[in-house]
Order: structure tokens, then C-alpha cells, then sequence
């Protein structure tokens, strides 16, 4: 993997945590927080499902990409990232607290 990928791939990670904590980094983080702050939570989605297909392995991030589904009442679309955390790893609690709200 080159450097170019690796960078693109922890630039996806990075807006799409930064969106979830509504933090301000750089330009248009503003815009970012104000949006996590009224509810929402498209952005966050957005880069969440963009990091997700790029790290599929990744626990963290389905883990994000289900709180922000949940947020929304989207609770089907939570339970997939879910159960793959799970799948990988029975025993993490936070994902099995997690799809205990899905059902």
C-alpha cells in the first residue's frame, strides 16, 4: 500500500470522527459542529460509511457508524455493523450494548 493510500484512508477516518464529536479542525469545522449540534447527522454518516468501506475491519468505526444510526431511529441499519463487530469479537460489550437497543 502506498503512502497516498494510507494518508487517504486515516483522512476518512479522522473527518468522520471529527464530525461524530462535532469537534473544529481546519477549515469548515465549524460547519461540521454546528451541524452535530442541531441533530444532524448526514455528514457524519457520510464519512462513517466512507471509512467503513475503506477499513472494513475496523471495530471502531462500525461501532460510530451504529451510534449515528441509532441517533436517527435507524435501528436495522445499526444491527449490520453491530453484528460484524460481534462476529469478530463476541465478547466487546460496547457492541452488544449497542444492538440490545436494535431489537
Amino acid at each position: 500500500m502506498s503512502l497516498t493510500q494510507i494518508w487517504a484512508k486515516k483522512t476518512v477516518f479522522v473527518q468522520a470522527l471529527v464530525t461524530c464529536v462535532g469537534a473544529s479542525v481546519g477549515g469548515g469545522g465549524g460547519d461540521r459542529m454546528k451541524s452535530t449540534i442541531n441533530g444532524n447527522n448526514s455528514k457524519a454518516l457520510t464519512y462513517l460509511v466512507r471509512a467503513d468501506n475503506k477499513e472494513k475491519d475496523n471495530p471502531d468505526i462500525k461501532i460510530r457508524l451504529a451510534r449515528v444510526c441509532l441517533s436517527q431511529g435507524w435501528k436495522i441499519r445499526a444491527e449490520k455493523p453491530l453484528r460484524q463487530v460481534l462476529e469478530a469479537d463476541p465478547a466487546n460489550k460496547e457492541a452488544m450494548k449497542l444492538l440490545s437497543r436494535c431489537v
